[in-house]
């Protein structure tokens, strides 16, 4: 089967976001990206950020909440609200390429917004994304699809990483 998709994994701050931003820049595209927000100058969690309208009160609202300096907790309203929203939505815009930044373990029991991931996955559409590293059955998913290119981003890599998905973006035509 061809690879329709790509997803970059790797350790944590290792730049995966940063290379999305960087192939991205000139291109149209829709999705979500969650985005870190702070608390009196310490960073408190991540937010989720719809690329299309969602109503009034939906969009950037808190959707990982940190609990203490290991653990992290999904706010699953917000995935299977916004997040889920924001897939749909993508799925109805004329663009071919859907950003999903990033996925992880947090969010294994939004059953709404994982049945949206399948649907964009499924779907005519081009998927780019982070799937965070781990066993969650949605990571294994992911990495398993046998349409599914994914790619480890290390310190060593990451500066030729942007060029290789740059040219799979043109072989796809976007």
């Amino acid at each position: 089967m061809t690879k329709r998709h790509i997803f970059l994994t790797g350790e944590k701050q290792v730049g995966k976001s940063t290379v999305l931003r960087k192939v991205l820049k000139d291109r149209a595209y829709t999705g979500f990206r969650t985005l870190p927000f702070e608390l009196d100058g310490v960073k408190r969690g991540y937010t989720l950020h719809s690329l299309t309208d969602l109503p009034d009160g939906m969009n950037d609202a808190p959707c990982v909440v940190r609990v203490n300096q290991n653990r992290h907790s999904a706010v699953e309203p917000v995935f299977e609200g916004a997040g889920a929203a924001a897939l749909t939505q993508a799925l109805s815009c004329d663009t071919p390429l859907i950003l999903m930044d990033e996925l992880g373990k947090v969010e294994h029991r939004c059953e709404c917004f994982l049945q949206a991931v399948r649907a964009c996955l499924d779907s005519a559409h081009h998927v780019i994304g982070v799937v965070q590293r781990g066993d969650a059955p949605m990571q294994q998913e992911i990495r398993n699809r046998a349409d599914v290119l994914c790619i480890e981003v290390t310190p060593d890599n990451r500066e030729e990483i942007p060029a290789q998905v740059e040219e799979i973006l043109r072989a796809w035509g976007v």
